[in-house]
């Protein structure tokens, strides 16, 4: 009775598996029982060893089917828990496969001396080995397969990953050329921006070399353009986009520098001027971005 129950768990290990093709193995078992019955063998020990044996296959392949799709599962996620988990089932799928291979090679030498009474089942037996054999071995073949798909996916996955790592240093350069470029426009406009200025009645700005006892500019030549050696330190520096009013304390003003009439004036009450006013900066300090103002 127990090696009946032991083929009836072959066939519900196959019959889980919904392949066709093992429907004849299912029907040999069934053949095989019954000729066990009639012989009178079911306390044949090397019988009940064949069928579990037999058993521990297919519920092993059953195991290996379910742990594919896991893998199948797993892989569209890209993933580092997902590729963990591809990699354990990998591991359980080929410790699987070892058991089976050594389970089968196990039952090749035991079919050598068993049963040479009876022909018929031991053929049988044969032929149920062979087509676990199979499925082995085609299994090995799917494995492959799935080894190289992969394998691809990961090869496609690290160049994705290069891809993305060399567009970002591509990005960072790019980030880094605008950066750069922008310190430069904002250095070359803060240049642009910048202007000095100086006020004093005539014996300061004397004494500071900033013009001459004949009222010239030192280092300024007919145009009145100012010397690139002028010492900058005595004037006061500006933000032209900042600035619109220079002030002045005196009872009259007078521009040394040359700048449009038009483009300033200059305020005060009671006779005493306060402040030069900038109506157009632009048009101002297109001239010269030096002023120099003598009061008096």
């Amino acid at each position: 009775m127990r090696n009946f129950i032991l083929i009836a768990a072959v066939v519900v290990g196959f019959s889980s598996c919904k392949n066709k093709e093992l429907e004849q193995e299912v029907a040999s078992l069934k053949e095989i029982n019954k000729e066990l019955k009639d012989a009178n063998l079911d306390q044949d020990s090397s019988i009940t060893s064949f069928m579990e044996t037999f058993n521990e296959i297919s519920v092993n392949l059953a195991e290996i089917r379910e742990k594919e799709a896991s893998i199948e599962l797993n892989a569209e996620s890209k993933s580092t828990d997902s590729r963990e988990r591809i990699k354990e089932d990998l591991s359980i799928i080929n410790d699987l496969m070892d058991q089976n291979r050594a389970k089968i090679e196990d039952l090749d030498k035991k079919l050598k001396w068993a049963w040479a009474s009876n022909a018929k089942v031991k053929k049988s037996m044969e032929t149920l080995k062979e087509d676990f054999l199979s499925q082995i071995e085609a299994k090995d073949t799917e494995i492959i397969a799935l080894r190289e798909d992969l394998t691809n996916m990961n090869i496609t996955v690290e160049e994705l990953s290069q891809n993305l790592v060399s567009l970002n240093d591509e990005n960072v350069l790019k980030d880094e050329a605008i950066l750069e470029k922008e310190q430069v426009i904002e250095a070359q406009t803060a240049v642009i921006n910048t202007a000095y200025y100086k006020t004093g009645n005539a014996k300061e700005l004397v004494a500071q070399e900033i013009i001459t006892k004949e009222g010239g500019i030192i280092g300024l030549g007919a145009s009145k353009q100012l010397n690139a050696n002028l010492n900058t330190s005595n004037f006061e520096q500006i933000d032209i986009t900042e600035i619109k009013e220079i002030p002045l304390n005196g009872k009259k003003a007078e521009l040394v520098t040359n700048h449009p009439a038009d483009s300033y004036k200059i305020e005060g009450e009671d006779k005493e001027i306060s402040k030069l006013v900038i109506l157009s900066p632009e048009k101002f300090w297109n001239s010269s971005k030096y002023l120099v103002v003598m009061v008096d």
